[in-house]
């Protein structure tokens, strides 16, 4: 209890700090607060409130018929709001397993009008994409990710950053389109990758990849630096094409059936000071480098 409270007053004092007039709302499963349903808070909330979570398994799933799914969180408006978690260990979002619905089940999800998102210290669980962002900006943090298609998406999104998060068993751990800037920064990753389309600027950072693949380039440009992965041995673990110019300092790259894979006419990658080679044969790298693009 003592958390919490220092949880809400730690909000409360950010608010004041930047002269925010905002508002706090509680959803509690044992009835303590101004709702036990987490959509009947995002009904309720104006731009900029704040929505605490407290201990619990949300699966309260609710058709909507714009993105033809279910969804625990849905709007679509240009509302700023904000998820906090009473901890990631307390807090999760989704049905117990998996059973796809339409395009849901979905666990937070904002369509259509510029907003900006703020996730902290939620787990995800059992959803097809668990946070969902189209325009406007996207903050997760601190954040756990269990089984589905999508982790986290973001589509025409001005600034989306990811920081401290942990990714299970998904086809796309995070997935952005026309994004100008995503930062993946200090995550975990088990049988997940990150893939950037159409990406102004698309950076990962201090991150760990265990199985799946690291990253996946396409038509954008970007930076890996200081990660450490062991890829599956059956997919590439990077994966760059058709990109502008993709850069990667300090890393430790093992395993994947090929280790870089460069293809594209227009690709420009920078390689310096990586650790690269077969996970069984230490000192042997397996590389694709189509004939037409430039690697130095």
């Amino acid at each position: 209890m003592r958390a919490r409270v220092v949880l809400l007053l730690l909000v409360l004092s950010a608010l004041a700090a930047t002269g925010a007039v905002a508002g706090v709302l509680r959803v509690e499963q044992d009835g303590s607060g101004e709702f036990v349903v987490i959509q009947d808070a995002v009904d309720a909330a104006a731009s900029g409130d704040t929505i605490l979570i407290g201990p619990g398994r949300y699966e309260d799933l609710v058709w909507h018929t714009p993105m033809n799914g279910a969804a625990v969180a849905y709007w679509e408006d240009g509302r700023d709001l904000t998820f906090i978690g009473s901890s990631v260990d307390e807090v999760t979002i989704g049905p117990e397993s998996y059973v796809p619905n339409g395009t849901g089940p979905q666990g937070i999800h904002q369509h259509v009008q510029d907003a900006v998102v703020r996730v902290e210290n939620l787990s995800f669980a059992n959803l097809q994409s668990s946070v969902i962002a189209r325009y406007g900006q996207l903050y997760v943090s601190g954040s756990r990710f269990d089984v589905g298609d999508i982790g986290i998406g973001a589509q025409d999104i001005e600034h989306c950053e990811v920081r401290s998060c942990f990714f299970s068993s998904f086809r796309y751990s995070v997935v952005s389109f026309t994004t100008l800037s995503i930062r993946v920064v200090d995550c975990g990753f088990d049988d997940a990758v990150v893939s950037f389309n159409d990406v102004r600027e698309g950076i990962i950072s201090s991150c760990s990849v265990t199985g799946g693949s690291l990253v996946r380039y396409s038509l954008s440009r970007g930076l890996v630096e200081n990660c450490t992965a062991l890829c599956d041995g059956n997919v590439p673990c990077i994966s760059v094409s058709d990109s502008d110019t993709v850069r990667f300092y300090d890393n430790s790259i093992r395993g994947g059936n090929i280790n870089l894979s460069v293809t594209g006419a227009s690709t420009n990658v920078f390689l310096e000071r990586n650790d690269i080679s077969h996970p069984t044969h230490p000192g042997e790298a397996n590389f694709n480098f189509q004939s037409n693009a430039s690697v130095f």
